[in-house]
């Protein structure tokens, strides 16, 4: 089994973006009926933010555990451990800054500390792991050092846990089709509460459009079918609340902890979004996707997907623990770079940054950013890279 690898930082360090570091045009900033709004014309690269050209901490697996198999969260605390959600082997991993293997917890199945569907992980101020199984509707409580503490459920009226705010209370996802089933691109509403993570305590927050599916019928089955370019909702928390995107509108809205807003980051797509240069290409791509053996059953489902003339201006969105807000452009291929513009908490563009690909970013720290590695073969990883602002 191979082991965590730790790396050493490369004498030189590769600067985020551009190489040239050039003023950035302040945004024009206005009151509207008591939102404070920003509107960018430009976003351009200051040269602030360095990152090493090596990863810091690369975590491949350890011999006392299963190899990764679906890593769906990666997140860092105050002792600079890192914990690893891993759903295919529903157990969380944990490992020192070095990226020596320190601990695991859960098993598959549904009793106490068991997991059926290991999607989520969030940390609280004291360190406290909130590990989300939606099939289950279960939080499982663990402590900083892996021990099982409880299971909270939550009710199906809520809908999913997506983040949880500096009030340590959960934000809670519950999204309802808005149009008929049938074949095409469909949309649904949104609903946002927060409650306590047993699911008590509820209060909403607001509605918006939530995530769009395409469904169709593939071997004579209906399926649902959710590439990337359709719609897709980011919500992160922030000190005084959280801050929410839809990925097909260049805006960043951040609302306060009763879900008011307070300010909209507004940047132009074009600054964000490009044209899809082959339709037909991405086509194929997605097809490629499907396993071998139901290619054929996909192929007419796929050859019917309506793609877009211009890739979504936003791809993703992180907070930072200081409060900074890593907008993500639209990564058209996982093997590309990706591009990010990171805002301070009152709208301010800092800078623009470049993460590599094959790399997923999942938790950014002030000076690290840590996510999944995927290599040509598929095979996950986990990598840490120093961030360093100058």
């Amino acid at each position: 089994m191979k082991q965590a690898r730790l790396m050493m930082l490369c004498a030189s360090l590769v600067q985020f973006g551009c190489t040239e570091s050039r003023a950035s045009i302040d945004a024009e900033r206005w009151d509207s009926a008591g939102v404070e709004m920003l509107s960018y014309s430009s976003l351009t690269h200051k040269g602030s933010l360095q990152v090493s050209a090596e990863p810091a901490v690369w975590i491949e697996g350890d011999a006392r555990i299963p190899p990764f198999d679906r890593i769906t969260a990666v997140t860092i605390l105050r002792d600079s451990s890192i914990v690893v959600a891993d759903q295919g082997a529903s157990q969380v991993h944990a490992f020192g800054a070095d990226g020596s293997y320190l601990w695991s917890a859960g098993r598959p199945g549904g009793g106490p500390g068991e997991f059926q569907r290991l999607e989520q992980l969030f940390v609280t101020g004291n360190d406290t792991i909130l590990a989300v199984d939606p099939r289950s509707r279960r939080i499982t409580v663990l402590s900083p050092t892996g021990d099982y503490v409880r299971d909270d459920r939550f009710p199906e009226s809520v809908g999913s846990p997506v983040a949880l705010l500096a009030s340590e209370e959960v934000v809670y996802l519950d999204q309802q089709r808005t149009d008929a089933h049938t074949v095409g691109v469909h949309h649904t509403s949104a609903t946002w509460s927060a409650a306590d993570p047993a699911g008590a305590a509820v209060r909403e927050l607001l509605t918006t459009p939530g995530h769009d599916s395409y469904y169709g019928i593939a071997s004579g089955r209906n399926v649902i079918f959710n590439p990337s370019f359709l719609r897709h909702v980011y919500v992160v928390p922030l000190m005084t609340g959280f801050a929410l995107a839809l990925s097909d509108e260049g805006r960043i809205d951040q609302h306060g902890r009763g879900g008011e807003l307070l300010r909209s980051v507004l940047i132009p797509d074009e600054l964000l979004s490009v044209e899809v240069a082959d339709p037909q290409a991405v086509r194929d791509g997605l097809l490629e996707s499907v396993p071998p053996a139901m290619q054929d059953g996909f192929r007419s489902l796929v050859q019917d997907l309506p793609v877009p003339a211009r890739w979504p201006p936003i791809g993703g969105l992180i907070a930072d623990d200081a409060h900074r807000l890593w907008v993500q452009e639209y990564q058209a291929s996982r093997e590309d770079e990706i591009t990010w513009h990171v805002f301070a908490a009152d709208g301010t563009h800092l800078d623009q940054v470049t993460t590599p690909g094959g790399f997923t970013p999942r938790v950014v720290r002030h000076d690290v950013v840590a996510g999944v590695w995927r290599d040509e073969l598929d095979v996950q990883s986990v990598r840490l890279y120093r961030v360093l602002a100058r």
